[in-house]
């Protein structure tokens, strides 16, 4: 059966019971003959990611996994970028762990994908990691669930490791500069800290921050002073007065006047604030 019938026998299930089977049923076709329609599977799933069924949206985040994997081509990882991950991005706000987990998980997937495209004949405006960028600049950074944006805060990082090609040091300013904490007193609190210039906080007990270097940072790169395994915080951007903002690297070096972006637990980031 071709792959176009197994999607048809998923959009046509009468209930969610039989839908979550019809998807695991795709799937497995999938992992055992290969994805030979990626198109049509993906525009199918992302329409049933978005299910208020937990179930059935775990399923597809499956099934859409085994699709990710099997993407070949710039065209059905555009196909991917521009479908599926706007509807996985919107499920990292749900309200159910699982599926927030599961579409965070599929969320880095597609983005790995978009990195790894050829974009050789493609416009660069068409490329799927500028694409990609697009959705997280207009989309992630400025969505109104705080736990979208926190998905992204955590992503990026990792992304950036894995991919020199991507371009995001743009990103994490327009997303300190632009959103406001939701309790002004709390913000106050940490505020209080000399070192912090703005501090961020989200659900979850997670921050960003503005703040200046401790000074067992200053002179040293990142990779020397260990901060991550020191303090378990992120060093996610450095400003240099009169420099562009440069997306933090382990090579980074951090200057007396820089100004650094950080993220993390926000007990950790007091702890890591208050050193001298």
């Amino acid at each position: 059966m071709a792959d176009a019938a197994w999607v048809e026998a998923v959009d046509a299930a009468p209930d969610a019971a039989r839908r979550v089977h019809a998807v695991e049923a795709l799937d497995a076709h999938w992992q055992q003959h290969g994805v030979h329609d990626a198109d049509v599977g993906a525009i199918s799933l992302q329409h049933h990611l978005h299910s208020a069924t937990p179930a059935v949206a775990l399923a597809a985040c499956a099934a859409l996994e085994t699709l990710v994997a099997a993407a070949h081509t710039t065209r059905t990882t555009l196909t991917l970028v521009r479908t599926v991950a706007p509807a996985a991005l919107e499920r990292t706000g749900d309200a159910h762990e699982r599926v927030r987990a599961h579409a965070e998980q599929l969320l880095a997937h597609i983005a790995d994908a978009a990195y790894a495209a050829s974009d050789h004949g493609v416009r660069e405006i068409d490329a799927p990691h500028t694409v990609w960028e697009r959705l997280v600049r207009d989309v992630a950074l400025t969505a109104p669930a705080p736990r979208i944006r926190i998905t992204v805060l955590r992503l990026l990082p990792a992304l950036k490791a894995r991919h020199a090609r991507m371009h995001v040091h743009p990103l994490l300013p327009s997303l300190v500069d632009n959103v406001q904490a939701s309790d002004a007193g709390v913000r106050a609190a940490h505020l209080v800290n000399g070192r912090m210039l703005d501090f961020i906080e989200f659900d979850d007990d997670f921050a960003i921050v503005k703040m200046y270097p401790p000074a067992e940072c200053v002179g040293f790169t990142l990779a020397e002073s260990h901060v991550r395994s020191k303090y378990g915080v992120t060093v996610v951007g450095v400003k240099t007065p009169g420099e562009d903002f440069t997306y933090a690297q382990p090579d980074t070096r951090v200057g007396p006047r820089d100004t650094l972006i950080v993220s993390g637990h926000t007990d950790l980031i007091d702890r890591f604030a208050a050193r001298p």
